[in-house]
C-alpha cells in the first residue's frame, strides 16, 4: 500500500546509492576517468514534486578536483563551487524512455506510489549511466546539442 506522505528525497536517495552513486545528501556523484557526473534532488517550490538535475566535471577544465563539499553546492546559486560544465533535466538525457517524464513523476508523487517511483528512477538512472558511457566527452556533446538532439546547458568553453 502507498505510503499517505511520499519523501522523495528518500526514494532518490536510495535509487542513487542502488546505481552506485556516491553521497549522502540531495546532490550525488560518480567519478570516471575524465569526468564527474552529478545529480541533483531537487524540490519544487510549489507542492511535493521535484526535479533531478544532471550535470558533467571534466577533470581536465577544472583547476582542483571538487570535495564533497563543492559538490553538494554544484547546482546551488550562491555557492562559490563551479557550475558543471554540462547541465541539464534528467528526462531531456537522449535515449531516456518515454515514460519517463517530469509528468509521470509528477503523477507518482500525487499517487503516493513509492513503488513505481523507485523503479522509474532506477530506470532513468540506469539510462543517464548508459548515455554518459557512450557520449561524455566534449565533442560528441557539443555535437549533439547541435544536432538539437540534446537539450542542455554547456558552458562556452566545453
Amino acid at each position: 500500500m502507498p505510503s499517505q506522505n511520499v519523501n522523495t528525497g528518500k526514494i532518490f536517495g536510495a535509487a542513487a546509492k542502488d546505481a552506485g552513486f556516491l553521497g549522502n545528501a540531495v546532490t550525488r556523484y560518480r567519478d570516471h576517468d575524465k569526468f564527474l557526473l552529478v545529480i541533483n534532488h531537487q524540490k519544487s517550490a510549489f507542492g511535493r514534486n521535484f526535479y533531478l538535475n544532471v550535470g558533467l566535471y571534466f577533470h581536465e577544465m577544472l583547476e582542483e578536483p571538487l570535495g564533497e563539499t563543492a559538490i553538494r553546492g554544484a547546482f546551488k546559486v550562491h555557492t562559490p563551487a563551479p557550475h558543471p560544465h554540462v547541465s541539464w533535466r534528467i528526462e531531456n538525457t537522449p535515449g531516456m524512455p518515454a515514460a519517463v517524464t517530469q509528468q509521470h513523476l509528477d503523477s507518482l508523487v500525487v499517487q503516493n506510489d513509492t513503488d513505481d517511483l523507485r523503479r522509474t528512477l532506477g530506470l532513468a538512472l540506469g539510462v543517464l549511466l548508459a548515455f554518459v558511457d557512450a557520449h561524455a566527452d566534449r565533442k560528441a556533446l557539443r555535437q549533439l546539442t547541435d544536432a538539437r538532439l540534446f537539450n542542455a546547458m554547456i558552458l562556452k568553453e566545453v
